[in-house]
């Protein structure tokens, strides 16, 4: 089903000395102990948060939540980019929280089949898929983003999910429409380099 609401998110960000006291150990942290650390810290934090999806970790330098919709991921136009993100140091101590503010109150819109596996296949070979993320681990550290002719893709991992897209602050509703996302592999035979690839594609047919 869709869902409309009105409004962009709101990020709000707290320095280390805003924050809540966490008691840590004196060694280096796990992901284990760095996930369980900022799951306490958005939890008094943000009492009346429920829809922070603890279930999928992203750990780089910080630990970072998505948010969660009707149980799927709510995603934006970056979908890298997460909402609940804390950095920590090596023996726990926080350093910076980060976290994006959605509006709370989401209406109903009308309900729609999803496309099955046929409309699926000839959407995307229609390329009706967006490119959302596409990088070579060898361009990572690079000063430009590089532009990349993808000749094959392969894909590893399809979901569900939600897009909030953000919009200009004239528009008085967004509609928050159901995607399929797809996570891969694209490979550029000219170069010879291969990268990460995330593919958004509506989960609905078009009107």
């Amino acid at each position: 089903k869709y869902l409309s609401i009105g409004g962009n998110p709101t990020k709000i960000s707290y320095g280390a000395s805003s924050l809540i006291n966490v008691s840590t150990s004196s060694a280096a942290l796990s992901n284990q102990e760095a996930n369980a650390i900022a799951q306490k810290i958005f939890k008094e934090k943000f009492p009346l948060e429920n829809n922070i999806d603890f279930s999928n970790p992203a750990f780089s330098q910080k630990v970072s939540y998505n948010y969660k919709l009707n149980g799927l991921p709510l995603l934006g136009n970056a979908p890298l980019v997460f909402p609940f993100s804390v950095s920590l140091g090596p023996k726990g101590e926080i350093v910076y929280l980060d976290y994006i503010q959605y509006p709370n109150s989401f209406e109903e819109g009308e309900k729609r089949n999803l496309l099955n596996e046929k409309q699926i296949k000839t959407a995307l070979s229609l390329q009706k898929g967006i490119i959302v993320y596409s990088l070579s681990d060898q361009d990572i550290d690079a000063e430009i983003p590089p532009v990349y002719q993808i000749n094959s893709v392969q894909i590893e991992k399809v979901f569900l999910a939600y897009y909030y897209p953000i919009v200009p602050l004239t528009e008085q509703e967004i509609l928050i429409q159901p995607i399929f996302v797809f996570e891969g592999t694209g490979n550029n035979q000219t170069s010879g380099k291969s990268g990460n690839l995330i593919i958004y594609l509506p989960a609905t047919p078009e009107l």
